[in-house]
């Protein structure tokens, strides 16, 4: 399904981004990596193609991934979200991150589920994300 559709992929762990961007190339999509939230702004700001989807870590340091996917989302206004975390949404909500948890994913994850929900997000064009 991926039409070369292109991930901007965010998270700290430098392991996640080449794990995750492995799978994702091997499908067929374009991956876009950053390791923090300021060098995801910039990519976003750079890139002159579209962005299809934001796959983001939601915590991180100096910003957290709902707020990236927040001041993405002005930039890319056709842009959806998927979050992953090894935290559970209910840690999460605690911490004060408010996000609809349809759009996480819980590490860690197998490429199948990976996949299965990214291409669902990419194709349900009526669920834009957070």
């Amino acid at each position: 399904m991926s039409d070369k559709c292109t991930i901007l992929l965010v998270d700290d762990k430098v392991l996640i981004l080449d794990i995750c961007k492995q799978i994702l190339e091997m499908n067929g999509y374009r991956v876009l990596i950053a390791s923090t939230p300021s060098e995801a702004m910039q990519t976003a700001q750079k890139y002159d193609g579209e962005i299809d989807l934001l796959l983001t870590d939601v915590m991180m340091p100096g910003m957290n991934g709902v707020e990236l996917s927040r001041r993405l989302s002005t930039l890319r206004k056709n842009m959806r979200t998927l979050f992953m975390s090894g935290y559970s949404a209910s840690l999460l909500a605690d911490e004060g991150v408010d996000f609809d948890v349809r759009y996480l994913i819980q590490k860690p994850f197998t490429m199948e589920d990976l996949l299965k929900r990214v291409t669902g997000i990419l194709k349900n064009t009526g669920m834009k994300g957070a």
